[in-house]
């Protein structure tokens, strides 16, 4: 039986260690280094962009604040404007009425005094 002579056996063991040792100089030696300094900026690159992270939640909080201070604001400032446009549209409305109810009765005056004279 060929696969059991042991001068093929010897050879095929030979070849088996020198392939696997290649193998094992190249993983040891070239790629390893390049994962180990891949994970090594990855990681210096998630620590900064957590530190940056928190920084933009203070920011982020801050305008926030800023908006809501703002919001208020607008919201009084406006608020006391329209209480005092409608505050002049009643008065408007109110001079008007009176303006109208004067004039009518005026002109109901004339009429019947005009029709009272015949």
């Amino acid at each position: 039986m060929p696969q059991l002579d042991i001068f093929t056996f010897m050879s095929q063991i030979f070849w088996l260690i020198c392939s696997l040792s290649l193998i094992f100089v190249f993983i040891n030696y070239y790629f390893l280094p390049l994962v180990y300094s891949s994970l090594k900026v990855r990681l210096i690159k998630n620590i900064d962009l957590y530190k940056n992270l928190d920084i933009l939640r203070k920011d982020k909080n801050k305008l926030l604040n800023q908006y809501d201070f703002l919001i208020k604001m607008y919201v009084r400032e406006n608020s006391l404007l329209i209480r005092n446009i409608n505050y002049e549209v009643e008065t408007y409305n109110c001079i008007n009425l009176k303006n109208i109810n004067k004039n009518s009765i005026d002109e109901i005056s004339n009429v019947t005094s005009r029709s009272s004279c015949f």
